[in-house]
């Protein structure tokens, strides 16, 4: 969903806060508590219902979200005095002041109005794009629909490095057990297999459930698969880093069209979903998940995670944060659990 106030933008979906189309930088709590006001703007919101919806069984004081309102105020260019935004009523809550239009993001126009395939941000590539399954007695869709998902790269630290150092079939034995551990735990999570290719995979989280949230359902697998990996290999008394996993993380947007006599179902990429997912992944060290920001916004209040650093984005002059993500901290669902590591 998208937002609009003023000269500020609000997207829901991309966790973006725009000024005049151009990108803010707001801490990913703050921005979840603007959205909530702004959602909620016809009414006031109590401190008791942000903690709680928010931050729903974690011990999260009233003082870090009174940090969090000054920061949103900051960012907006408002202070506690004027309050042209966001308001304080005391004993009450808050209320966000400002005039809030919103509208959903709609599927691109039909194909007959374009003399291209795809919408002009659609990454144009066949080799991103994932055919999973065919449905011959499905109409066909003339236009592509968007859909919100996200994307897990996974890949062994250095598989030229780890042939050399086991030999073909040792490798190969490897490589098998890998691809079907990745398999099963994606399978498990409702995810969907986009390849296997040059020792690692491609999955994309949330494609056939519309509530469900892709991004901790991702992650999920990710620290999953990264602890079962790590097992598996001490039970091999395999400790060369080469065979450790490197995974990265992506939230973002695909479009899904029926192509073909047979109407295969096919996720083409908007932009850098795939890209940025496949990025992390290369950029991250062995033995370690990478995230992006619109993935962490989405699942920061049930992680172990850090800040990792920028990472350089090719043909663009700014990086991209990173985020390092060390174990779930699901209390209401498992009892805290960090990642495994290699001794």
């Amino acid at each position: 969903m998208r937002y609009r106030f003023g000269e500020w933008e609000l997207d829901s979906d991309l966790y973006e806060l725009r000024h005049t189309g151009q990108v803010v930088r707001i801490e990913p709590k703050v921005f979840n508590v603007l959205v909530y006001l702004v959602q909620h703007h016809d009414r006031v919101i109590s401190k008791h219902e942000l903690l709680e919806r928010l931050w729903p069984g974690q011990h999260i004081g009233v003082s870090a979200l009174e940090r969090c309102i000054t920061s949103a105020r900051k960012v907006l260019g408002d202070n506690g005095e004027d309050q042209h935004t966001i308001r304080t009523l005391h004993g009450r809550g808050y209320r966000f002041l400002g005039r809030v239009e919103q509208d959903e993001l709609q599927p691109p126009p039909s194909p007959a109005r374009r003399t291209t395939a795809l919408p002009p941000h659609a990454a144009p590539t066949s080799v991103l794009q994932l055919i999973t399954s065919a449905e011959p007695h499905q109409p066909m869709i003339p236009h592509g629909t968007r859909k919100l998902v996200t994307a897990l790269s996974g890949k062994l630290g250095n598989a030229l490095v780890l042939a050399e150092e086991l030999g073909t079939e040792a490798m190969h034995n490897l490589m098998e057990r890998f691809f079907l551990l990745s398999l099963s735990k994606i399978e498990e999570s409702d995810g969907r297999l986009s390849h296997l290719l040059d020792a690692g995979f491609l999955a994309l989280f949330g494609l056939s459930q519309p509530d469900t949230d892709s991004a901790l359902l991702a992650v999920r697998v990710a620290v999953e698969l990264h602890n079962h990996w790590n097992e598996d290999l001490k039970t091999r008394h395999l400790t060369d880093p080469a065979a450790q996993l490197r995974m990265g993380l992506h939230t973002g947007m695909v479009i899904k069209r029926e192509i073909g006599a047979k109407q295969h179902r096919v996720y083409m990429p908007v932009g850098d979903t795939i890209y940025l997912a496949n990025a992390l992944q290369h950029y991250a060290e062995p033995g370690t998940i990478l995230s992006s920001e619109a993935t962490y916004r989405r699942v920061q209040d049930v992680v172990y995670g850090s800040v990792a650093g920028l990472m350089p984005i090719e043909g663009k002059t700014t990086s991209a944060v990173t985020y390092s993500i060390f174990g779930l901290n699901e209390i209401a669902l498992h009892p805290p659990h960090i990642l495994s590591s290699l001794s």
